[in-house]
């Protein structure tokens, strides 16, 4: 809905998001529900590189997602 209100791309909201999440300002759980973070934090070390979790989930997820749940995990939430 913000997206295009403001004329922005998706990518481009969840780019800002996984940046906040980073940064401690914006929990994970705000944007995702548990199920989505599980789900791919249950294949963070299984896959290899994010173009790898893209494959893995078989277009599922878009990378600014994928990208926020491993912001999520770089500060343990």
């Amino acid at each position: 809905e913000i997206a295009k209100e403001r004329s922005l791309a998706q990518s481009t909201i969840k780019s800002h998001l996984a940046y906040g999440i980073e940064t401690g300002r914006i929990e994970l759980t705000d944007c995702l529900s548990e199920g989505v973070i599980s789900e791919i934090r249950d294949q963070l070390e299984k896959q290899k590189s994010m173009s790898d979790l893209r494959a893995f989930f078989d277009g599922k997820y878009d990378y600014g997602t994928i990208k926020m749940v491993i912001a999520g995990n770089k500060v343990g939430l």
